[in-house]
């Protein structure tokens, strides 16, 4: 689990397609279900850029949060009826390295928001973070993911 960040990444925003769910936090475990009913869109979907995948965490309240699970787009206007747009903004992201198994990104991602916490560098005007699935990541297979948490730029 890596508690500092592995290096800075700028990005002008991006548009993601996928599902968004609302969960409490006592049923985060459904979250592999909402990757299953993406799983179809990958590789299929018109205007997808690149191969990786991303969860974002956003919408934070008392009792929960949404959560959705996409892939990059180039453009939103030509999505399967079934799939939800999301804009990711603009900024500079920390970014986590997860190494261990899928079922163990809980401990990253609270790593790299105490970290944000502490370090003074959290960016609060964006109120999310991101899950980056990258091209080699696997279910069974540790490590493949980053966390991308906002900063300060």
């Amino acid at each position: 689990m890596s508690t500092t960040p592995a290096r800075y990444e700028t990005i002008q925003g991006m548009h993601l397609a996928g599902f968004n769910v609302s969960y409490a936090f006592q049923n985060m475990n459904d979250i592999p279900e909402q990757w299953d009913r993406l799983q179809p869109y990958i590789d299929t979907t018109p205007n997808q850029v690149g191969q990786r995948a991303y969860g974002v965490c956003h919408g934070m309240h008392a009792q929960g949060f949404d959560y959705f699970a996409g892939i990059a787009v180039s453009k939103t206007s030509d999505l399967p009826k079934a799939l939800t747009p999301l804009h990711v903004p603009a900024g500079t992201y920390a970014v986590f390295l997860h190494l261990g198994p899928i079922s163990a990104i809980r401990d990253t991602i609270d790593a790299a928001w105490s970290w944000s916490k502490s370090s003074g560098q959290q960016d609060m005007t964006r109120a999310l973070h991101l899950e980056v699935y990258l091209e080699d990541w696997a279910p069974g297979k540790d490590g493949g993911v980053e966390v991308w948490m906002p900063v300060k730029s």
